[in-house]
């Protein structure tokens, strides 16, 4: 009598079969997860950007702005560019007329205001209030 090692085709079918499905099931969870830290790590980002710029234009005496575009947004210090940074153009900003986002040289901020982003997952609130005080973030 014979013996045979080995799988069937139909029990490798199966098995792709189990797997696919898996994989179908998982994949979209995983796509979500990463554009949820994407926009986590693109509020921090901004967060700091602004940071960066207030404290740019204080220690230099320049005036210092964050223009926003579609994809992406730059730092100016007396209109020459100093950084950009891009985000996924679906990305809504609605900036209330606060565009730029400049502060004087002691720091304060130019045209106190809100902001609104729209993202894939969530849309936030970014606010400016009066004087030098920091910026902050709210879900909306």
């Amino acid at each position: 009598m014979m013996h045979k090692n080995g799988f069937t085709l139909v029990e490798v079918l199966l098995t792709l079969v189990i797997i696919a499905i898996i994989f179908l099931i998982v994949k979209p969870f995983s796509i979500e997860i990463i554009e949820k830290k994407q926009e986590e790590k693109f509020l921090e980002m901004l967060q700091a950007d602004i940071l960066f710029t207030q404290n740019l234009a204080m220690h230099t005496g320049k005036y210092a702005t964050i223009y926003f575009f579609d994809g992406e947004y730059r730092i100016l210090v007396e209109r020459s560019p100093y950084r950009t940074r891009e985000f996924p153009n679906e990305w809504i900003i609605e900036d209330y007329g606060m565009r730029p986002i400049g502060f004087t040289s002691s720091g304060k901020i130019r045209k106190p205001g809100t902001m609104r982003i729209r993202m894939t997952h969530s849309s936030v609130k970014v606010v400016f209030p009066f004087g030098k005080g920091r910026n902050y973030i709210e879900e909306i």
